[in-house]
């Protein structure tokens, strides 16, 4: 009899849970239907449109109204919708453009600044490196390249090229001298010419060490008699020429 009592006791409390599961199980969907919808309501009332756009830059190669024609397609997806990175994507395609951040500022404007990349040498005839080494363009028509030095390498070098480039100059510049010209041959010879006409050739072998060399060379004797110097090689293991110049028959 006390079994009895016990099983039908088990099957009320089973019915009991099923019906309070499926109760608790119908107040959460209701929530979670409640939060969705609020959230959506909510999202449509503050997503409004983007009502200013503010572009900042040293614009010189690219104007404004170019990056405005680049981000028009993405302006109607409305301000919270607006996908930051895909705008960065679409304006860092445009030639010229370095770098661009880009910040949403409440209610609907959106605040853009771009940087272009600044050209400091030449890549073969219509190449152009900036400031990191890396080549960022080649320029169709090359009445508009800029007089910048002029470098030259096999293809995939450009950077290696830039960097002993920046290095010689860095060190050069302050002695009163310039790199006019990088030339590497598709051996791995390295030639350059400084700005006074100097021609030096520093073969393949032991790069670092004859740059540095030749880096003395430059503070010690050409700072001093650069106007009697025709060229210096540096290929040889322990030591380096100087020709020099012939004097004139007028001296």
């Amino acid at each position: 009899m006390n079994q009895a009592k016990k099983r039908k006791q088990k099957q009320l409390n089973i019915r009991s849970w099923q019906k309070g599961g499926k109760y608790n199980y119908f107040k959460i969907s209701i929530a979670l239907m409640t939060c969705f919808f609020s959230y959506q309501l909510l999202t449509n009332i503050l997503n409004q449109p983007v009502t200013s756009i503010s572009i900042e830059g040293s614009f010189q190669q690219v104007k404004s109204n170019q990056i405005e024609g680049v981000i028009s397609e993405h302006l109607d997806k409305g301000f919270l919708n607006i996908n930051i990175a895909d705008i960065q994507k679409d304006i860092l395609k445009m030639k010229w453009i370095d770098k661009v951040s880009i910040r949403k500022k409440w209610p609907g404007k959106l605040e853009i600044n771009v940087f272009e990349h600044t050209p400091v040498a030449r890549w073969g005839e219509r190449g152009l490196l900036n400031d990191k080494g890396i080549l960022f363009i080649e320029i169709e028509n090359i009445n508009h390249i800029p007089d910048l030095v002029y470098l030259f390498g096999p293809e995939g070098t450009s950077m290696e090229v830039a960097e002993r480039y920046f290095y010689l100059r860095d060190h050069l510049i302050p002695l009163g001298m310039n790199v006019k010209r990088v030339f590497v041959s598709p051996r791995g010879a390295w030639e350059i010419k400084l700005y006074n006409g100097i021609n030096i050739n520093f073969g393949r072998e032991e790069l670092d060490d004859k740059v540095n060399i030749f880096i003395d060379i430059a503070r010690n004797i050409i700072s001093q008699q650069s106007d009697d110097i025709e060229s210096i090689d540096m290929r040889y293991d322990s030591g380096f020429t100087i020709l020099w110049k012939k004097p004139s028959k007028n001296s």
